[in-house]
């Protein structure tokens, strides 16, 4: 029988040159066919999502803008709360079995019972003290009760929709993920373009987001048990290292509920409605980051999350991404500081004074922005800053700028929120950086200790 045959010396280097050239020309037209799925689909979803959100703010008066403006302020604090380090628990722990369907569902159930119990203590948390805030800003008492309720719905399927998206995204059902957040938000669009023009108020607006948030979570979990088998009982080591990051995130999150709605929170006890209005208002401008802040989750935290645990590899990553997306969102503030008024005019005629807060707004989004993929990159391999590190870094900054800012005016909220972001950064790839260089060390002393 005849042996391989042996190419030629002089012939090997070029078939090894020929063969890199097609898994450059491979891996580039997959990420070109990526970024062109998910680019399109996330430039429709967030286009509606922004009409959506300008389309509240010109029709809703000051007053239930403000009420609107508390009660997503508290969603996001819930949902915060209810998250804990379970999501990123339990991307890091799917990202090392999701090609076992029994492993990854295992670990999915897990991270169901873990976010339903935190779900239901943010509820009971969060409860009377959106519903008192709604009331210190006109709103009767039965009033902020059912925007409570609207809020509370809106946020239980808010946050299982989180676990059930881990499955898709993992096996990169890229294309699926974007076609029911594109349903979604048609949905949103029209159902806000039914209530919100006829009855201009903030129960409204929250109604049609809540009922196309349920749909969403829905369609994930069908996607999801496609995937991996339903009704798999908790997995007790899943669960211990779920448990770790939970013990290492939660006094971060509980200090992160309080300050990362900190600039609405201030604005309403130390300012009036119409300055909660006009945060609110400029808050929207945040939009125009979403677009690169969902291709990232879609696209690279999952794939960080799978990487091998290489220092080198891993650190190259992090920094590309980071770097990527920094480019990108500085393109956006470049047009807002370039032509403010055209921002303004998206808001409309009562926010038309607003120059130079939007473009403090923009710089200020920006800035959250990077805080967020740094943390959601670190933290999908299960590398979260140490509370006791963190949590009086933070004060130390936030003391600092609380007693040397000037709190009672929209600009002055805006200027703290973009030094505290950029202190937080600071801290976020120092202790990142840390980490992934101490990994290779790690490895050794527990293979050869």
């Amino acid at each position: 029988m005849d042996g391989p045959v042996a190419l030629p010396d002089a012939i090997q280097p070029m078939a090894v040159a020929d063969s890199q050239r097609s898994a450059l020309k491979a891996r580039v037209l997959e990420w070109a066919h990526i970024f062109g799925t998910v680019g399109s689909s996330q430039l429709l979803v967030q286009g509606l999502s922004f009409l959506g959100g300008i389309l509240i703010v010109r029709w809703l008066p000051s007053s239930e803008y403000a009420l609107y403006t508390l009660a997503n302020a508290m969603l996001a604090t819930m949902s915060l709360l209810a998250n804990s380090g379970i999501s990123d628990g339990v991307m890091a722990e799917s990202g090392k079995v999701w090609r076992d369907p029994k492993k990854l569902g295992a670990a999915i159930a897990t991270g169901f019972s873990l976010r339903r119990r935190f779900a239901v203590g943010s509820i009971v948390i969060g409860g009377p003290i959106l519903v008192y805030l709604l009331h210190s800003h006109g709103a009767s008492w039965t009033k902020g009760g059912v925007l409570f309720v609207s809020v509370a719905i809106n946020f239980w399927f808010c946050a299982l929709g989180s676990i059930y998206s881990v499955v898709p995204a993992l096996h990169q059902r890229v294309s699926l993920i974007q076609r029911i957040a594109a349903i979604q938000g048609i949905a949103r669009i029209f159902g806000l373009a039914l209530t919100v023009i006829a009855f201009p108020t903030a129960l409204m607006a929250l109604i049609p987001t809540a009922v196309a948030q349920a749909w969403a979570s829905f369609r994930l979990r069908v996607a999801t048990y496609r995937i991996v088998p339903s009704g798999l009982a908790e997995d007790p080591h899943v669960k211990s290292e779920v448990f770790k990051i939970v013990r290492r995130v939660l006094p971060n999150v509980i200090y992160m509920s309080l300050w990362s709605q900190l600039s609405i929170w201030l604005i309403s006890i130390c300012g009036d409605t119409d300055a909660v209005a006009r945060l609110g208002a400029l808050g929207r401008l945040g939009q125009l980051f979403v677009v690169f802040s969902t291709f990232a989750a879609v696209v690279f935290i999952p794939r960080f999350a799978r990487l091998p645990a290489q220092r080198t590899l891993l650190l190259k990553r992090y920094w590309q991404t980071l770097i990527l997306v920094i480019s990108a969102g500085a393109a956006c503030v470049g047009f807002v500081a370039l032509f403010p008024q055209a921002a303004l005019w998206i808001l409309g005629n009562q926010y038309r004074g607003l120059v130079d807060e939007v473009i403090l707004q923009a710089i200020c989004s920006l800035i959250w922005f990077i805080v967020g993929i740094a943390y959601n990159l670190s933290a999908s391999r299960g590398m979260v800053i140490r509370p006791e590190v963190n949590i009086p870094l933070q004060i130390l900054g936030q003391g600092c700028l609380v007693a040397l800012m000037n709190l009672n005016t929209v600009k002055g909220i805006l200027w703290m929120s973009i030094l505290l972001g950029g202190w937080q950064l600071a801290i976020y790839l120092a202790d990142t950086t840390r980490q992934i260089w101490k990994l290779e060390r790690t490895a050794l002393i527990h293979n050869f200790g």
